[in-house]
């Protein structure tokens, strides 16, 4: 009976499988491999609730069963319980050492509640288990650029590709790893693959115009279209100086929010809003691309800031707004786009930064939008930290509120990107694993010479980077207000 419905379970029959297993649990009910297959037609059916219920009576029926104690471990991880998952996975492991598929879960499991070097600890052991584990290699490639060893990782993304030449996924991050080490050449041409990674952010646009290559194009249309994060089209529109010598109309597509901005600043340009039509064009490429297309090097990056202006009639309405006190203004930004796909490292609390220091030279000023009232209010900040966030309306305006800023403190987001664009003093505040534009250990920006990063030391603490923050800033407000207005900076 065990054997027909495991048969019927291989068919995937599994409605069939399951009145089968059945059937052998009412004349055996503890008969271990049927409560583990029974729990793993659960699964497979989405009803991981009864799979974790006759998961647990199979391993309890047969302790050493190393197989039920691994698929006991999926079926927790699945249901968020990922402390009971790594329990079982462990379970396997001291019964099967050598389950490479067992220390392959348990690494991700680890990952998941950011315990790095313990899932690199497992996938080594996955790979030395099983040499040609492509997704454990390619894993541990990853888990090391996450802990801020590039280097490795760069080796093990080259171990990866040397067996499988045409995996996007490596040749992508192999490039993000190269990029955080300063290796722009190399890195920007491996970023290039960011569009054949089917979880890549962006969607790829299917046009039929061809890719520009860089070749000049008198006469033609080129099409610039933005991707990915709005801190990514500010960063690289900087470009489009580059493309113009190259003769030939640009149209730059972009989020609503922005085409104000880059219209006014790229008078030259035709800027046309994302969901409008587009005029025709010729050529196109992706606004990321343009660093690969002009061969960007370290030493090469067009770091010539500002290269976004101010509109001075909105300048001056919140030169107006913000008056014209002796203190230094600065403008917190604590949070990001919650739908970023590491924003619960890059964001943090308005809580992590009550530890600024709160002296007569200073006045803090919230830039921070969509969350900023709730949280403000929650703590009774609102007169400490006055509300801007709900004042702005575009990042035109955006752009005049940080003018006003003497100082801009903020975590990896927009804001800090257009601060830096316009060249205001701003102090980046960074996790641990950083985004590859701000590479590892150095407390500059090849992008913004107005820019200081302040990197957690570990995972998670921002405790330690407010505190060098309030020390750093309360020596520089202390220079300002020595100096009797000159700007606070980095």
């Amino acid at each position: 009976m065990l054997r027909q419905a495991f048969d019927l379970h291989r068919a995937n029959r599994l409605q069939d499988a399951e009145a089968g297993y059945r059937a052998v649990l009412e004349r055996a009910p503890d008969n271990p491999d049927a409560l583990h297959l029974l729990g793993l037609v659960m699964r497979g059916v989405g009803r991981n609730e009864d799979a974790l219920q006759w998961l647990q009576q199979a391993v309890e029926a047969r302790p050493g069963f190393a197989e039920a104690h691994y698929n006991l471990g999926n079926t927790c991880v699945a249901l968020g319980r990922i402390e009971q998952g790594i329990a079982a996975y462990e379970q396997a492991l001291a019964l099967q050492p050598a389950y490479a598929m067992a220390h392959y879960n348990l690494a991700n499991a680890y990952r998941s509640i950011d315990s790095l070097p313990r899932a690199a600890e497992h996938l080594h052991k996955a790979v030395r288990h099983d040499p040609d584990f492509f997704e454990a290699w390619h894993n541990l490639a990853n888990i090391l650029k996450d802990m801020g060893e590039p280097a490795l990782a760069v080796n093990v993304y080259r171990k990866v590709l040397a067996r499988k030449s045409d995996l996007a996924e490596a040749h992508y991050n192999l490039g993000l790893a190269q990029l955080s080490m300063g290796a722009f050449e190399e890195g920007f041409r491996e970023y290039e693959w960011r569009w054949k990674v089917a979880s890549f952010p962006s969607p790829k646009r299917d046009f039929v115009q061809p890719l520009w290559n860089g070749s000049p194009f008198p006469g033609k249309t080129l099409l610039v279209h933005a991707e990915q994060g709005l801190g990514d089209t500010i960063q690289f529109c900087r470009y489009l100086r580059q493309v113009a010598p190259f003769g030939g109309r640009i149209v730059l597509e972009c989020v609503k929010s922005q085409a104000g901005l880059l219209g006014r600043v790229f008078e030259d340009i035709t800027v046309v809003p994302s969901g409008e039509p587009l005029p025709p064009f010729d050529l196109q490429i992706p606004l990321l691309s343009l660093p690969h297309v002009f061969g960007t090097t370290l030493a090469t990056v067009p770091a010539s800031c500002p290269y976004l202006t101010v509109d001075p009639v909105r300048a001056a309405r919140w030169r107006d707004r913000l008056g014209d006190g002796p203190e230094a203004k600065v403008g917190l930004v604590w949070a990001g786009n919650p739908r970023h796909g590491n924003d619960r490292n890059r964001s943090m609390s308005l809580r992590d930064l009550l530890n600024l220091p709160m002296v007569p030279s200073l006045r803090y000023f919230s830039l921070q939008r969509d969350r900023a009232a709730v949280e403000l209010t929650q703590l009774g900040l609102t007169k400490v930290v006055p509300d801007l966030g709900a004042e702005i309306d575009d990042f035109d305006d955006f752009a005049a509120a940080i003018a006003a800023m003497d100082l801009v403190i903020s975590v990896d987001t927009a804001p800090a990107h257009l601060a830096g664009a316009l060249a205001k003093p701003i102090w980046l505040l960074l996790p641990f694993s950083a985004d590859w534009r701000w590479q590892t250990e150095t407390q500059e920006s090849p992008w913004y010479p107005t820019m200081t990063l302040y990197r957690q030391k570990k995972a998670g603490d921002w405790a330690e980077v407010m505190a060098r923050v309030s020390a750093d800033l309360l020596a520089a407000a202390d220079e300002w207000t020595s100096d009797d207005g000159v700007a606070v900076g980095g």
